[in-house]
């Protein structure tokens, strides 16, 4: 089971995103991502949209904040760093119709997870 998951992953075209992590699950309706810090890091991604069978290293921003909606309608504008800030990048490429594939640099990024 993953940790997110965004409705386009599941066929529903609306921006709707479903994050449970630690000790947080929450939801994010209209996710925006409104500003990205200085800093980045690479991280060896993978979504069960590729059936979890390859990982690949792409590089992501250490804070970001997100502007969006809660599950009670109140906008919210959040700051989250290091593990969530991959996460919600990752899930808000997928409203975007980008695949973490779509952001490796060059191929020697790519590892199939049976090599590993």
């Amino acid at each position: 089971m993953g940790r997110r998951l965004a409705a386009p992953q599941i066929g529903d075209p609306v921006r709707i995103i479903h994050l449970n992590a630690r000790d947080r699950a929450f939801f994010m309706f209209n996710p925006k991502i409104v500003n990205k810090g200085d800093e980045q890091f690479d991280v060896w991604d993978f979504c069960f949209s590729a059936k979890a069978a390859f990982v690949a290293k792409v590089s992501r921003y250490c804070s970001i904040s997100v502007e969006y909606y809660d599950e009670r309608g109140q906008h919210t504008v959040e700051r989250f760093d290091d593990d969530w800030s991959e996460l919600i990048q990752h899930e808000v490429d997928h409203l975007n119709g980008i695949l973490f594939v779509d952001r490796v640099s060059h191929p020697q990024s790519i590892k199939m997870i049976e090599h590993l």
